[in-house]
């Protein structure tokens, strides 16, 4: 089965994806709040949020073209860890999205630095607009 992609009823097209990996709900709103602030409602950002590793992975496709993925450390269903280990071991390294750490937890973010993200931040940083130049 083929999807088409197209601009139908929405303001701009959307060129970069962000997968959120957050199993808390009133973190989730939090982080999805930060990307509508800076990009809009139908802006060039879309994002996805998933409430676990096992969920990524399973969402996680190439071909989607995600650019950034914001993880969690501390996750019901496949850790922050467990979904990097997943994440390297099957993608492409000159396609692999960059992870940004999205604990709550300093000593949690430093695990999912040494797991493979490339930046680091907590939840409530990215929040506050500390990694909105990134963003």
């Amino acid at each position: 089965m083929s999807f088409t992609a197209r601009l139908v009823n929405r303001l701009t097209f959307p060129t970069k994806h962000v997968l959120i990996v957050e199993d808390d709900i009133e973190q989730q709103r939090n982080l999805l709040g930060v990307f509508q602030r800076l990009f809009g409602a139908q802006g060039h950002v879309q994002v996805s949020v998933v409430p676990g590793g096992l969920f990524a992975a399973d969402f996680y496709d190439e071909d989607l073209d995600i650019s950034l993925i914001l993880l969690d450390h501390d996750l019901p269903h496949g850790s922050g860890p467990e979904f990097m280990d997943y994440l390297l071991s099957r993608t492409n390294p000159y396609r692999a999205p960059m992870v940004m750490t999205a604990s709550g937890i300093p000593s949690n973010n430093d695990a999912l630095m040494v797991a493979g993200a490339k930046y680091k931040f907590t939840k409530n940083e990215i929040v506050e607009g500390k990694a909105d130049d990134l963003l």
